[in-house]
């Protein structure tokens, strides 16, 4: 049963939400892994106040990134239509 905020999700929110985080995570991961994250960083365009140079910083954006996506699901989906 997946609930946001005490609400039944239908199956088309419930896919929406899986694919929405899925994506996301898929995006970071593939940034971090190719390192186009350590290009930003090396060109000085990465902001400083965000850490991102060993896994213990990184495991905190994604966590960071997990919030932002699940309060943002949380507000969209209990009142989505298919």
């Amino acid at each position: 049963m997946l609930q946001v905020d005490g609400i039944e999700l239908n199956d088309y929110q419930k896919s929406m939400a899986c694919f929405s985080v899925w994506s996301m995570v898929h995006g970071i991961t593939l940034l971090l892994k190719t390192g186009v994250v350590d290009a930003v960083i090396y060109c000085g365009n990465w902001p400083q106040e965000l850490p991102c140079q060993n896994p213990e910083s990184q495991a905190h954006i994604l966590e960071h990134f997990m919030e932002i996506q699940i309060e943002g699901l949380k507000r969209v989906l209990p009142g989505a239509k298919p």
